[in-house]
């Protein structure tokens, strides 16, 4: 939340005064003349400015994970972004599950978004194994978004 009163308040306020006296001149050869000038000068000009600003920021992001990961960010500027993201996850007997998801987020400017995502699920019979991938990406205009999934399943009965 950012407010900000005005950008700025200034009053100025100036009184001058000049006063003048009536001057009578006199001249009898060689000429004598004299002038009386009064001035009052009075200038009052106090500038207010107020400012409020207040900024709140709260981020949650709990992560919760029970896989094995291996995570590489590199920043380039604070305009680039790529992180890899390979996840094994291998439950015990009877039922063997292997899953591999290789993840590239590349982003190039804060305009432009790109996901990949690439998963390989096998298992081997006679149990079954249920994969359930549910991703969620919420961009904020004007940037745009692209999410790529390829999911291969291969079950060996």
């Amino acid at each position: 939340t950012i407010t900000t009163t005005a950008p700025e308040t200034s009053t100025t306020t100036e009184t001058s005064t000049i006063t003048t006296t009536t001057s009578t001149i006199t001249t009898t050869a060689p000429a004598t003349s004299t002038t009386t000038e009064t001035s009052t000068i009075t200038t009052t000009a106090p500038e207010t400015s107020t400012t409020t600003d207040t900024s709140t920021i709260t981020t949650t992001s709990p992560e919760t994970s029970t896989t094995t990961e291996t995570s590489t960010i590199t920043t380039t500027a604070p305009e680039t972004s790529t992180t890899t993201e390979i996840s094994t996850i291998t439950p015990t007997a009877p039922e063997t599950s292997t899953t591999t998801e290789t993840s590239t987020i590349t982003t190039t400017a804060p305009e432009t978004s790109t996901t990949t995502d690439t998963s390989t699920i096998t298992t081997t019979s006679p149990e079954t194994s249920t994969t359930t991938e549910t991703s969620t990406i919420t961009t904020t205009a004007p940037e745009t978004s692209t999410t790529t999934e390829i999911s291969t399943i291969t079950t060996t009965a």
